[in-house]
This record gives structure tokens, sequence and C-alpha cells, in this order.
């Protein structure tokens, strides 16, 4: 995988907490994009546990989480007003950011099919998992608007150990965090 520490430097990205309205009014704005545009998208990663879990962003977060079908790059490259930087790139775009004109970090993570199987690689390793599970995707509703999730026990059951424990350090640094304290599956 490729170094991508430029795409969080504090040229970039300055890692502050986002501002929960201005996060809300982002994460409606990219979503009704994304489906505007027919790219099949959800919510993903901490923005999908902390809405799911507490019906808000994890206190101290940083950015929004989508989860992106891979097949949709070239009507994403084609269609999105923003300017994607490749976080992780190897022969395939695994993971992509942008920052809003909120200064919100909006990190699209890359799923590809291969087989039977749906494969993210991101800075915890490669995530593999049945492609059925991402197939039919559900709703949550958050803020009055409806966004799509996968089957979100599944999904965080196996992203994630104890998903339903809030942790001491959830927000900044908190990948890091719980990468190191052996929070992900």
């Amino acid at each position: 995988m490729s170094d991508y520490s430029w795409a969080f430097s504090p040229n970039v990205y300055n890692f502050n907490t986002v501002d929960k309205v201005d996060a809300e009014v982002e994460l409606e704005q990219v979503h009704n994009f994304l489906d505007k545009a027919g790219i099949r998208h959800w919510l993903s990663s901490g923005t999908l546990l902390g809405i799911y879990r507490d019906n808000d962003f994890l206190e101290g977060d940083t950015d929004i989480d989508f989860g992106i079908r891979g097949e949709d790059v070239i009507s994403i490259q084609d269609a999105i007003p923003w300017k994607l930087r490749p976080a992780i790139k190897t022969e395939r775009t695994w993971q992509s950011v942008f920052v809003s004109p909120r200064n919100i970090a909006i990190d699209l993570m890359w799923f590809w099919e291969d087989g039977d199987n749906i494969i993210n690689k991101n800075d915890g390793g490669t995530w593999v998992k049945p492609k059925d599970k991402m197939k039919y995707l559900q709703e949550i509703e958050f803020k009055g608007v409806v966004y799509p999730m996968p089957d979100p026990t599944w999904y965080l059951e196996n992203r994630f150990r104890d998903w339903k424990t809030r942790l001491p350090k959830e927000g900044k640094n908190w990948w890091a965090f719980v990468a190191k304290n052996g929070f992900l599956k």
C-alpha cells in the first residue's frame, strides 16, 4: 500500500473534531450527491457506529465515512465535484478522501467484488467479507434523512470486537487506539 500520510497532513486536513451541525449538513449533501449520481454507497466505519449506536457522530470524530462499490469508480470520478485524493492505492483505489467546504474530511472507502467476496484494504489491513452481506442495504434515519447502511449488527460485529461499548478514546486518534488495543477485527 502507498504512504497516504499526506492525505491527513495539516496542509490538507487539520484533524479538528467535526462540528456536528456542519457534519450533519455535509453528510446529507454528500449522500444526496452520490444518490443522484446513481453511486451505490452506505454509511461506514465510525460514522455508522456513531449514528447506529448513539444516534449521533462519535464524540471527537474527525471525518465522515462512506462505503462505495468499486465498480462505481468511473462514474464517481466523472461526476463528483470535489477533488478526490487517493489515500490508499495499489492496483486499485481502496480509499479516497476529500475535504469539504466546511473543512470536514469525507472518507470514501472502495469495496471491490472478488468472486463471492467483497474486499477493502485500509490501514488496518484487508477486510474480506461475503458479498451477499453487502448486496442488500438497509436504511437508517438520522436527523430526518434516510441513509443506506449494511446490516448494522453484522457489519459492526465484523468490523469491531465490542461495538456496543463506548471506548475511552473515541474520536480523535480513535482508529490508532482501537487498532493498537485490538478492537478491530
